[in-house]
C-alpha cells in the first residue's frame, strides 16, 4: 500500500487460487494519509511502481514463496460539461483531480449574433462564479457555460401553475439585460399561496432563462398535486462507501427540505447542512461527502428572521476549522428586527458582550452549528400620543384596535394627518398582518363619542304614532357607517348631522349632510346631499322593524357603534334603555325614557355640542 505500509496479511496454503481466499478478493484498502484528497483506489500489482498488469486474483494462483501485492492509488476524473448556450450542442472533456483543462481541450470563445461574450462560468452553491479553463484546478464535476451581455433591457415572467393553469403564487417579474443567463428556483412553502404549501411538488427544482433581445423570456414552473414524495439523505466518503445508513423519508408532503449532516469521528463533511426543493417525478437525493479528517470540523453559522411566527433563513455560511481553536460570532445588524436569541449546538447562549452578542467557542469534533434568531417588528404611533412611537414583534393577526383607557378606535391611517387620503381601507385592523418596518397611525377618539342620548319624543304624531328621535355624537364622518345597537341588532342610520341649532321657543332647525350607509363606504359625504328632514328619525313603524316590537310592552338597550374605514366595528360602551309602555285603545301611544330629558348631545362632525331643550 504506497509502497510503505503492509496493510494486511492473509496465509493462502501453495498453489490456491487467490481468488477463492476469504479477505482478499475484493479487499479496498483504506487510503492512507500520504495519499492527496481526490484520489480513488485503482487496483493491485506485482511491484512498488505500480506498473505492467494489474493482479487478477481469480486468475492468480499463490507461489511456492511469499507474495506482496500494492496498491495504486489514482486521481478521481471529473467530467466538465461545457455548454456555449449559443444554440450549439454542449460538449464534455475528462479532467484528472486536481489539475487544469488540458490546452488541447480549451473550448474557443464561442459567438452569438450581436451578444458580447462575457466569459465561462459555473454554479455553486446557488452562486454563479467565473471559471478560467487555463488557470483553475477541476476538483469535481462542473457544468461551465457561456455567459452574454448586451445593453439592452428586456423583461421576463416566471409563473408558478398547476397543470391546468390554476396560478399558485404570484408570479415574479423583472428586468435583466438581454444575453445574461438567470437561474430561478421553483416557489415553495410560504412562498406559495396557503392552499398549496403542502402536497404540491414542481416537476423541476430550478430553471435557467437566457435573456432573449427578443423578448421571449417566460417561463412556467408547473406542480403536480402529490400525497407525499419521498426523499432519501446518504452520508458516504469521497469514493463513495457508504459511512452510515441512509436516511429514507417517507411521509414527506413538504417540497422543500433541509437536512444536516451527521458527525462521524475522524471524518469532516463537505457540508453542514444542505437544502433541497424536491420534484413531483424525480429522484430526490441529499449526498453528505466525507472525508477523513482528525484534525478539522465545520464551523456552520444560521441567521434566522422570524416573522409572524414563520422563519425564513437570512444569512447562512459554512467555513472548515481547526479542532481546538476558539471562534468568535456577532450577531448582525439587521433593520427592523431585533435580536432574540443564539444556541451553539441547540443550547441556548447568554451574550457575553454589553452592545452586541457574540458567541466565543472552541471547535470540537462534533463541530459548532451557531443558529441566531431575530424577530421583526413595526411601529405604532397613537394619536393621543403624538410624540411617542411603540415598536412591537410583527405577529400573527395582530390586534392594533386596542386604544387607551377613555378612548375608542377610530381607524388605522399611513400617516398623522387622519384624513381619507392616509386611511387604510378593509385591512379588518382586529386581524391584520403587519408590514415589516412599517408605521401605522392609530385614531384614538374620545370616549364621550358614541354614547347614545335622548330618545326625545315630538309634539307632533302620525297615525297616532310618535317620531323617535335617537341621538348621538361622531367625531367625524370618515365611517363606513355608524348607528344604534339596539338589544343587539345593529341598525345603522340613514341621515347623519353636521349641525343642530335650538333656538328656545321656536322650532329646531337642522342644517345636515344626509347620507344612507352604502353612500359611505369610502368615508366621504357628498355635500350636495342637503335635506331638511328630521335628525337621525325612526319613527315608531321603523321601530318595529328594528326592534320587533311597536307598542307592545318591552325594553330595549341602546348602545352606539361605527364601523371604522379598515373594516373594524366599534361599540361605544354607555348605554340606554328605551322603554315602551302599552296604552289605553283611546289615547295616544308614548314613549318613556329613563334619562334627564333636559340635556341633549347632537352630532357635529368636529365638536361635540350640548343644547338645552326647549
Amino acid at each position: 500500500n504506497n509502497g510503505k505500509e503492509n496493510v494486511k496479511t492473509v496465509s493462502v496454503k501453495f498453489e490456491k487460487t487467490l481468488g477463492k481466499v476469504d479477505g482478499v478478493n475484493g479487499f479496498v484498502p483504506s487510503k492512507p494519509d500520504t495519499i492527496p484528497n481526490g484520489y480513488v483506489f485503482e487496483g493491485w500489482y506485482l511491484n512498488p511502481e505500480c506498473t505492467g498488469d494489474k493482479v487478477d486474483f481469480n486468475a492468480t494462483k499463490m507461489p511456492s514463496a511469499n507474495l506482496v501485492v500494492y496498491a495504486h492509488w489514482v486521481p478521481i476524473v471529473h467530467t466538465v460539461n461545457i455548454d456555449p448556450r449559443n444554440g450549439e450542442e454542449t460538449s464534455s472533456t475528462q479532467v484528472p483531480h486536481g489539475t487544469i483543462t488540458e490546452e488541447s481541450k480549451r473550448p474557443a470563445d464561442p459567438t452569438r449574433g450581436v451578444y458580447t461574450f462575457v466569459g465561462w462560468f459555473y454554479e455553486e452553491d446557488g452562486k454563479e462564479k467565473a471559471f478560467d479553463f487555463a488557470s483553475m484546478q477541476v476538483t469535481k464535476d462542473l457544468n461551465v457555460y457561456a455567459k452574454w451581455s448586451s445593453n439592452t433591457l428586456v423583461e421576463y415572467t416566471i409563473n408558478y401553475q398547476l397543470e391546468d393553469g390554476t396560478e399558485i403564487a404570484n408570479p415574479t417579474k423583472g428586468q435583466a439585460l438581454a444575453g445574461n443567463s438567470k437561474t430561478f428556483e421553483a416557489k415553495v412553502d410560504t412562498d406559495l399561496y396557503a392552499d398549496y404549501q403542502e402536497g404540491y411538488f414542481p416537476k423541476e427544482a430550478s430553471h435557467t432563462v437566457v435573456m432573449d433581445i427578443e423578448g421571449n423570456n417566460v417561463f412556467t414552473f408547473v406542480y403536480k398535486p402529490v400525497q407525499s414524495v419521498p426523499y432519501t439523505v446518504k452520508y458516504v466518503d469521497d469514493q463513495g462507501k457508504e459511512l452510515r445508513p441512509a436516511k429514507k423519508v417517507e411521509d414527506n408532503k413538504k417540497a422543500v427540505v433541509t437536512e444536516y449532516a451527521l458527525t462521524i469521528q475522524g471524518y469532516l463533511p463537505n457540508k453542514f447542512q444542505q437544502r433541497l426543493i424536491l420534484t413531483a417525478d424525480g429522484v430526490n437525493e441529499i449526498v453528505f461527502i466525507y472525508t477523513e479528517d482528525n484534525t478539522h470540523a465545520m464551523v456552520s453559522v444560521t441567521h434566522i428572521t422570524v416573522n409572524a411566527g414563520v422563519e425564513t433563513e437570512y444569512k447562512h455560511y459554512e467555513y472548515v476549522g481547526e479542532i481546538g481553536t476558539v471562534y468568535t460570532e456577532e450577531q448582525l445588524q439587521i433593520p427592523n428586527y431585533r435580536f432574540e436569541s443564539v444556541t451553539v449546538n441547540e443550547i441556548e447562549k447568554n451574550s457575553n458582550e454589553e452592545n452586541s452578542v457574540v458567541v466565543k467557542e472552541k471547535l470540537t469534533s462534533d463541530g459548532l452549528n451557531i443558529v441566531f434568531k431575530y424577530v421583526a417588528q413595526y411601529h405604532v404611533v397613537y394619536s393621543s400620543e403624538p410624540e411617542k412611537v411603540i415598536t412591537n414583534d410583527v405577529i400573527k393577526n395582530e390586534n392594533v384596535t386596542k386604544v387607551h383607557a377613555g378612548y375608542l378606535y377610530g381607524g388605522l391611517y399611513e400617516n398623522a394627518t387622519y384624513n381619507l387620503d392616509a386611511a387604510y381601507t378593509n385591512i379588518c385592523g382586529a386581524d391584520f398582518q403587519p408590514t415589516v418596518g412599517a408605521t401605522y397611525y392609530v385614531k384614538e377618539v374620545s370616549d364621550q363619542y358614541l354614547r347614545p342620548t335622548q330618545v326625545e319624543v315630538s309634539n307632533r304624531f302620525t297615525n297616532q304614532l310618535y317620531d323617535v328621535y335617537l341621538t348621538t355624537a361622531i367625531d367625524s364622518d370618515l365611517y363606513d357607517q355608524v348607528g344604534f345597537v339596539i338589544s343587539g341588532e345593529y341598525c345603522p342610520v340613514n341621515a347623519v348631522y353636521n349641525k343642530m341649532v335650538i333656538q328656545p321657543g321656536k322650532n329646531s332647525e337642522f342644517t345636515k349632510t344626509e347620507f344612507n350607509a352604502s353612500d359611505i363606504t369610502v368615508g366621504k359625504v357628498d355635500p350636495g346631499l342637503i335635506a331638511s328632514v328630521d335628525y337621525a328619525k325612526i319613527n315608531m313603524d321603523d321601530l318595529k322593524t328594528y326592534t320587533g316590537v311597536g307598542t307592545t310592552s318591552g325594553s330595549k338597550t341602546i348602545k352606539c357603534y361605527w364601523v371604522t374605514l379598515d373594516g373594524v366595528r366599534v361599540t361605544g360602551a354607555a348605554s340606554r334603555y328605551l322603554t315602551i309602555k302599552e296604552s289605553d285603545k283611546d289615547k295616544n301611544d308614548y314613549i318613556e325614557v329613563n334619562a334627564d330629558p333636559k340635556e341633549i348631545y347632537f352630532v357635529d362632525m368636529n365638536v361635540l355640542t350640548t343644547a338645552v331643550k326647549n
